[in-house]
């Protein structure tokens, strides 16, 4: 018997499934209101869910674990992978400031769309060069990001403190 530890529907017939057992974590998709689940993997460190539309969110956890669900399909996103990405959000310690690193500048300008856990909006920016700092009012937390640009479209998650 598997445990369930988070679910998350973006309509009445697409939805994830996360659950436990025997120490491990699978993830499942339905497309037809949960009648039929499909198993998509086991990835041990998510725990979390978060869907946008369709078949497209995240699925997150420990140990810098984030999955990408694009058009009902995991990409897989490590911390490690997440530093040769094109893109950087930082969130700069003690300062209500997010600092953007875009490494392939052919990609500017963009928009930077910020998410909570639950997907939804929190604000969108522009951005037009490297480093760019952007003020923002978010409380501390992992929040999620997409950057959409000139044929670029990357995202990840960054963590607020203070």
């Amino acid at each position: 018997d598997h445990n369930i530890i988070d679910f998350r529907f973006s309509d009445e017939n697409n939805g994830y499934v996360i659950t436990s057992k025997n120490s491990k974590r699978f993830l499942y998709k339905t497309t037809n209101s949960g009648q039929d689940w499909t198993l998509l993997g086991v990835y041990n460190n998510i725990n979390r869910l978060v869907t946008f539309y369709n078949d497209n969110g995240f699925a997150f956890g420990g140990s810098n674990q984030l999955l990408r669900l694009s058009n009902g399909f995991p990409l897989k996103i490590n911390e490690s992978e997440q530093k040769e990405a094109s893109v950087q959000v930082l969130s700069l310690p003690g300062q209500k400031s997010l600092q953007i690193h875009i490494k392939q500048e052919q990609t500017l300008p963009g928009n930077l769309e910020i998410y909570d856990t639950r997907g939804s909006l929190i604000h969108r920016f522009a951005v037009s060069f490297s480093g760019q700092k952007l003020t923002h009012w978010l409380k501390p937390g992992i929040y999620l990001y997409r950057y959409a640009g000139n044929k670029a479209n990357v995202s990840g998650k960054f963590v607020v403190g203070y």
